[in-house]
């Protein structure tokens, strides 16, 4: 069943001819990924033996999971596949306002953007310095492309573009920005933290349409939890309990550095967490050198990122603390509802994806909130580490008051899964 998808999904195509260039990529696509592994059983069993022998014989195939694998073979493409397999965990969008005052035009919106926030950020790319080609993901809000950028001094980047849907306007666009993203720009340029997204500018588009200029990652947290649960067959939890501690702790600093921003998420989930390959250098990436990453063996870190709109979601589904589900019941939704402590809550149902491969309850369909505002968690499995399954309980905690914050988390997380020793 799927989860929350109520919002506008159309995929309308870029128009502009000049934007349909192919760019090669740098990461194979999950159902390829599958498909080129199928008969690998061997790597499959070998993976499930390493992911943690204390695990229970718990079988770990979901309803959505297993959905997935008969439905991969219905798409023309691994894109339309993947976007397809996405929207069961489509962030739910703020309702829009009416809008009394004077029309604004993207492009004078645009122009005051510069004047007040710099060109170095609010860019007029050229045709040769940025080129976008094909789509390769979206979402409630925006769809994802392929794209290169041509540096100032001839270097050229693989890169991505968020390019937001047809009625945008960008005056209303801009109302969703937390001011902390638009203030922590080192040099008035684009904005970084060493654990969430790089988004390195915006423009807008031949074709009229906003986008912010983003760092190229593999993909998401989501994609690669899916892509491991298919391939070893439900036999065992995605990651080891090594990588659980590394990706659980790298999310809470990237958290931290939000929260110590002053931006709250309000729509932490597995799809909002990008990985990059640690075997290749994105930030230096020039040309594709044909690396591929290899999901199930391959080292990896994670980035916070679907921050820099966060002040027009209302989150997605069961992810959302209690109080705000049980705002959504009584129709008495509001900003003051989404804080750090909303976070800390979305962030255990995160924590519940990394540990089973599981969406946090999938099997009741879309809006049963009545059982999560009347205290129901999702069921830890065995395998779990007791002092872990004691932190995820105080993070979901149904009083926001009780949760801790990302700083505690953090903490917690290097007691529970310390670093290796060397021992030379």
């Amino acid at each position: 069943m799927d989860m929350e998808g109520d919002c506008n999904k159309s995929a309308d195509a870029l128009h502009d001819a000049n934007l349909s260039v192919p760019i090669p990529g740098t990461a194979v696509s999950t159902s390829e990924y599958i498909r080129a592994t199928d008969s690998m059983s061997s790597r499959s069993s070998d993976f499930a033996s390493t992911s943690g022998s204390e695990s229970s014989p718990t079988n770990f195939v979901s309803s959505r999971i297993q959905r997935l694998m008969q439905m991969r073979t219905e798409y023309a493409s691994a894109v339309e596949f993947e976007i397809n397999a996405s929207k069961d965990h489509w962030s739910e969008l703020s309702p829009s306002s009416d809008d009394e005052e004077e029309a604004e035009s993207d492009l004078e919106a645009f122009q005051r953007l510069k004047t007040r926030w710099g060109t170095a950020f609010f860019k007029d790319y050229g045709d040769e310095e940025l080129v976008v080609g094909e789509k390769i993901a979206e979402g409630a809000q925006a769809e994802i492309f392929n794209a290169i950028w041509t540096y100032r001094d001839g270097r050229k980047w693989n890169c991505v573009v968020k390019v937001f849907k047809q009625g945008y306007r960008l005056r209303d666009l801009e109302k969703q920005w937390p001011l902390g993203m638009l203030q922590n720009r080192p040099f008035g340029r684009g904005y970084w933290t060493a654990n969430s997204s790089w988004i390195l500018g915006a423009t807008l588009l031949k074709n009229g349409r906003f986008a912010f200029h983003l760092m190229k990652y593999w993909g998401d947290l989501r994609k690669l939890i899916d892509c491991r649960m298919q391939l070893n067959q439900g036999q065992s939890p995605p990651f080891t309990d090594s990588e659980v501690g590394q990706i659980m702790l790298r999310i809470c600093i990237g958290m931290q550095e939000l929260h110590e921003l002053g931006i709250v998420h309000r729509d932490l989930k597995s799809s909002n967490i990008l990985i990059w390959d640690m075997g290749f250098d994105n930030s230096g990436q020039c040309l594709d050198d044909g690396r591929i990453f290899d999901p199930l063996h391959d080292d990896f870190a994670c980035n916070v990122a679907d921050f820099e709109c966060s002040i027009g979601v209302v989150g997605t589904g069961y992810w959302r603390a209690p109080e705000i589900l049980l705002a959504l019941k009584t129709h008495d939704i509001g900003s003051h509802l989404f804080t750090e402590k909303s976070d800390v809550y979305s962030f255990a149902m995160t924590c519940y994806e990394v540990l089973t491969g599981c969406i946090p309850f999938e099997s009741l369909g879309r809006s049963y909130y009545d059982v999560v505002i009347e205290g129901r968690r999702p069921e830890l499995p065995d395998h779990v580490n007791p002092l872990m399954k004691t932190l995820l309980k105080r993070c979901w905690h149904g009083d926001a008051c009780e949760r801790p914050t990302f700083k505690d988390i953090v903490g917690k997380l290097k007691f529970i899964y310390p670093e290796p020793k060397c021992t030379s």
